[in-house]
């Protein structure tokens, strides 16, 4: 009760502060990380700990190539608001984010429900682009390249349904692609008579090579298009991008790539790529805003692309010559786009070379712990790093799969995925706010399951 009426407080102090804050001065504070909840030490209704400007300090004291300690990692976890009792390995489908981006997203919900005048909201635009421009640098693309778009999903549908391609044409793509960059492309095949060539690669490929031979044994003088996922969802294996999209471009071929697996664990650069479109969604390894993603389209490519959809403001959008012409979606809550803003700020924070090395370290004591602990274990991807992300997918004839999903829920605390089809296993997803407590526990729960 204490703690809850010290959070209604502050609420109640932080509306008559709304009230108030001009509309300019509100988006100042906003743009320099200090906006007014998130600027508070968090003794806010999640009890997350330490504030966020403690957190930038302590990042910014680490040299370069220093990963951190596992103190630093505990105070990177002090931002979240998790359950105690659950260990959260399931970012391949659902992070949860930061305090710093909830209270954006809670400051401006609360702003818009205050006031939901036109002139209000007007400040919104300002905040779009301060969002995009901070995307477009932390993903090594152009502003003018990135639209806003709500998901990966929406993103590979708008590729999809916005590129010509007639009958006798190819699109070639991996069988380990999700629905929305697999299924997705056989429905527009049957409307416009293109051909679907589905690729697989080895169960266990040892070298890149192992994963580029199938593509290139699949591409023939029809093939006008390549789609991959960057990382499988399925199965946590990592394809070579760069590479693959090299072989596309010097067959005069398309590529894109769903990046829902990479962006916000791996550090990734759109140019070094080389790739036509990229796809990617802020709530899974970005731990940002749910209904928030990124559309990267090539410069030289956003005038072919047809919009998907035309809403008010196409004018201006098209007029732009960038990849707004991709945004033009309706009434959308901007809030969240301002709150993307805010996750990619405090993935700068961290750092992008040390959050990579965090996640795939901690995946590779959990794959190193697991097969010690469990018999006849197999994994799907590969020990290779270059080869895998942060997904951790297993299984062994010893563990019964129709309840273990529950068990690892219920009994452990456990929050994973647990997958049937053609590759049957449980998926955990190490991410920064787990800690190698939780990795020991998550191991000595997989090994439960036997």
């Amino acid at each position: 009760m204490i703690e809850q009426t010290k959070c209604n407080a502050i609420l109640q102090k932080e509306a008559e502060s709304f009230r108030n804050t001009s509309r300019r001065t509100f988006i100042k504070r906003l743009a320099g990380g200090t906006a007014v909840i998130a600027a508070a030490p968090y003794i806010s209704c999640g009890k997350a700990g330490d504030s966020f400007e403690a957190l930038k300090e302590s990042a910014g004291a680490l040299s370069t190539g220093n990963i951190g300690d596992e103190a630093f990692w505990r105070e990177v976890k002090k931002q979240f608001i998790i359950d105690k009792k659950l260990i959260v390995m399931n970012a391949a489908n659902l992070s949860p984010s930061p305090v710093p981006v909830m209270e954006i997203l809670f400051e401006l919900t609360r702003d818009v429900d205050r006031d939901a005048s036109s002139q209000n909201r007007s400040k919104f635009s300002t905040l779009r682009q301060q969002t995009r421009e901070a995307v477009a640098a932390y993903i090594g693309a152009d502003p003018e390249e990135v639209a806003i778009v709500r998901n990966t999903s929406e993103g590979n549908n708008m590729v999809i349904n916005g590129l010509s391609l007639n009958k006798g044409d190819e699109v070639v793509i991996w069988d380990q692609n999700h629905p929305t960059l697999n299924v997705a492309w056989d429905v527009r095949a049957e409307r416009y008579g293109f051909t679907v060539k589905k690729v697989g690669t080895p169960l266990k490929p040892q070298t890149a090579e192992d994963l580029v031979e199938p593509f290139r044994d699949a591409i023939t003088n029809r093939t006008k298009v390549l789609a991959f996922s960057d990382i499988s969802n399925i199965t946590g294996v990592r394809l070579p991008e760069n590479e693959l999209c090299a072989m596309a471009r010097d067959a005069g071929i398309i590529t894109v790539i769903d990046g829902a697996q990479s962006i916000g664990a791996m550090n990734l650069n759109m140019h070094d790529i080389g790739c036509d479109f990229y796809t990617c969604s802020s709530h899974k390894w970005m731990m940002g805003p749910r209904e928030a993603g990124i559309l990267y389209v090539k410069k030289e490519h956003i005038t072919d692309l047809y919009p998907s959809i035309v809403g008010v403001g196409w004018e201006g959008a098209i007029g732009s010559g960038t990849a707004r012409k991709f945004e033009t979606l309706g009434q959308q809550a901007n809030e969240r786009i301002a709150a993307f803003g805010k996750t990619v700020e405090f993935l700068d924070a961290i750092g992008k070379d040390r959050i990579e090395a965090r996640i795939l370290s901690i995946a590779a004591a959990l794959r190193d712990g697991i097969s010690k602990r469990v018999p006849g274990v197999e994994f799907y991807n590969p020990q290779n790093r270059e080869m895998s992300g942060g997904i951790v997918k297993f299984a062994s004839p010893e563990i019964d799969l129709s309840d273990a999903g529950s068990t690892l829920y219920e009994t452990y605390g456990i929050v994973c995925s647990v997958h049937g089809g053609n590759f049957p296993g449980i998926r955990l997803s190490t991410h920064i706010y787990n800690t190698m407590e939780e990795i020991e526990k998550a191991t000595e729960a997989a090994a439960g399951l036997v």
